[in-house]
């Protein structure tokens, strides 16, 4: 058998007259090749799931190696690599695929003697699987022209992106730097204050137009709190996916609170420092080593240049490190609170404060909520607890996270059975009251995961029309639905489809079902007491938020798009005290594993303050 790799075009179509796989994750390249072909394309759905699982401890042990490579410098751990960020980083799930197909062609290779064409999404998965397959003796067919015009696209693109973003965050800081000059006589002084409990806040435009002092999604009511036992709260904003509220507004909101503003403690050096130190960054991912079993190579010259893309953005937080240098000169004890997930953005605060002496110094990570397992950040590697960046302790919101990493190779006594703050607990009589026939999709920031969850239940329009079930969509904080709609291809949301834009949970508790794809946001329609219907993905691992409950209650399980009518026929023809009693026991269990009562446990964050 030979094994034909054809790329996924630019322009133009693809012709495929023989049994076909797709290599890569975009849900919509997929759909349009299989909108070309009259032939079904086989699926790997099964396989990844099972690869995923045999690869991680190989993963976990290759990224420990690099970090090595590197020395865990600063300018490593601030890749997404570094911090197995698969919500980012392709690398992970790539591999997956890689090993599910190479599995694959060995056996169908046995098994006939037809051609089989692989679709790669991008030259650098060409390359990677052809590189395997020959290691495998393979016979393999490789579009040589394609790749070199795909790699010179890819190569370009990626030169052009960087300019364009540099040029960007270039002109990003000049107007923050301005606006805080033109509002610093509303400079709140830190440099008299002795202690300082620092929390970095992740903030939305919901955020900065709320009423009372900053805080964000994630800490929500704990910083009032301390502030109200007279604790020096500095917040550090940071202004993501702050875009559309004019500068003037989010400054006298930042002012306003006394916020900590890095612009204000900034020269020229600085900024050119951060810039560079942000660019370079992306070196750390030339140095190599082998994965075992598979070649990668042409997997890490995407890294590479992914990163390399992306670059300049890290200047939101490699500006931290200079401009803190100034900024608390009689500081003697600081805190320093992030919510944990192993990303850039808790890297720099804890690099800096750890190289300063005659400090008492603590980082603080905060698990603000339930993850999938299929998020690789939480899965540590064994000496990772002791590397600079890494948190002192990390505060879990229930003993369901906290019995977690009592399994992974971190001391106990850093881990703190902590409150649960972002989600709200209701009644039993308002979780027992009669619901609408209403579904509600609970989209992800995840571009590709909304689209393939709306994809599917689209295709279902007529029946929820038969049934009487209203569908309303709620989008992410960080991904606005008109940023979505300009992703759509060729798909169109259905006009009786209610877009809501009112309080989560006011949305749950009206509706019967909630249908979730590569989401935490599953357990909050499960403590609103919805039917929970978590999507598994075609190309991608599951991403189901309540996977690791998922052995205890069948309801939990994944069900995949083409099976998603007969899941609803299945609830349908459910005795209705059943299905209760099924919902109450998988409450039971969030109720058991996640702690509701956070007044008397806000205290767990004063870790060694009197």
């Amino acid at each position: 058998m030979k094994v034909k790799i054809l790329l996924y075009p630019k322009f133009g179509s693809t012709n495929i007259q023989a049994p076909w796989l797709y290599f890569g994750s975009n849900i919509q390249f997929f759909q349009i090749v299989q909108s070309q072909t009259n032939w079904v394309a086989l699926s790997l759905a099964e396989s990844i799931q099972f690869q995923k699982e045999y690869l991680i401890p190989k993963v976990l042990k290759f990224v420990k190696e690099l970090g090595l490579l590197n020395k865990n410098s600063l300018s490593w751990e601030m890749t997404q690599l570094a911090g197995r960020n698969n919500l980012e980083s392709p690398f992970f799930l790539s591999v997956v695929q890689l090993s599910a197909i190479i599995q694959f062609i060995l056996k169908y290779n046995v098994e006939s003697t037809n051609e089989l064409v692989v679709v790669c999404e991008d030259c650098f998965l060409a390359k990677s699987l052809s590189q395997s397959l020959k290691a495998k003796k393979v016979k393999v067919g490789f579009p040589f022209f394609a790749y070199f015009l795909d790699q010179l696209f890819e190569v370009v693109y990626s030169i052009a992106y960087f300019l364009f973003q540099l040029g960007r965050q270039v002109r990003n800081q000049f107007k923050y730097s301005w606006q805080a000059k033109l509002t610093r006589n509303q400079k709140r002084d830190f440099s008299n204050d002795k202690e300082v409990l620092l929390f970095h806040l992740c903030l939305t435009e919901k955020n900065i137009l709320s009423d009372g002092k900053l805080t964000c999604n994630y800490f929500t009511s704990l910083l009032d709190y301390l502030e109200s036992k007279g604790k020096n709260i500095v917040r550090i904003p940071w202004l993501f996916s702050v875009k559309r509220i004019p500068l003037q507004v989010t400054f006298a909101k930042l002012r306003e609170s006394g916020s900590w503003i890095p612009e204000d403690y900034l020269g020229l050096f600085d900024y050119l420092s951060s810039f560079m130190r942000s660019i370079f960054s992306s070196f750390s991912l030339l140095k190599r080593t082998k994965f075992d079993g598979l070649n990668v190579t042409a997997l890490l010259d995407r890294e590479f240049w992914l990163h390399f893309r992306s670059s300049p953005n890290l200047n939101s937080f490699y500006k931290y490190y200079f401009a803190l240098k100034e900024s608390f000169p009689s500081a003697k004890l600081i805190r320093s609170y992030d919510h944990f997930e192993n990303m850039p953005f808790e890297k720099v605060i804890p690099f800096y404060f750890r190289s300063q002496k005659g400090l008492d110094f603590l980082q603080i990570g905060y698990h603000h909520t339930l993850v999938s397992n299929d998020f690789f950040g939480y899965h540590l590697f064994d000496g990772e607890e002791y590397y600079k960046h890494f948190p002192d302790f990390i505060i879990t919101n229930g003993s369901i996270d906290t019995s977690r990493y009592h399994q992974k190779p971190i001391e106990k006594k850093r881990i703190i059975n902590g409150p649960s703050l972002r989600q709200k607990f209701a009644s039993k009589e308002r979780l027992l009251h009669k619901r609408k026939e209403q579904l509600a999709i609970l989209l992800s920031m995840d571009i590709g995961a909304s689209i393939e969850i709306l994809t599917y239940l689209s295709k279902l329009d007529s029946y929820f029309v038969e049934k009487g079930i209203q569908v309303i969509l709620r989008t992410h904080p960080l991904l606005p639905l008109e940023v979505l709609e300009k992703k759509f291809a060729n798909f169109k949301i259905p006009e009786h489809w209610k877009v809501s834009k009112r309080d989560l949970y006011d949305d749950l508790f009206e509706s019967k079902f909630a249908a979730v794809m590569a989401s935490a946001s599953i357990i909050d329609a499960v403590l609103a007491g919805c039917i929970p219907i978590p999507v598994s993905r075609l190309l991608d691992f599951d991403w189901n938020g309540l996977d690791f409950l998922s052995d205890k209650h069948r309801i939990l399980h994944s069900v995949s798009g083409e099976k998603l009518k007969d899941h609803f026929l299945y609830l349908d023809s459910m005795n209705p005290v059943e299905l209760e009693k099924e919902i109450k026991s998988v409450l039971n269990s969030l109720y058991t594993g996640i702690n509701t009562d956070e007044k008397k446990l806000k205290d767990k964050f004063l870790i060694n303050i009197n």
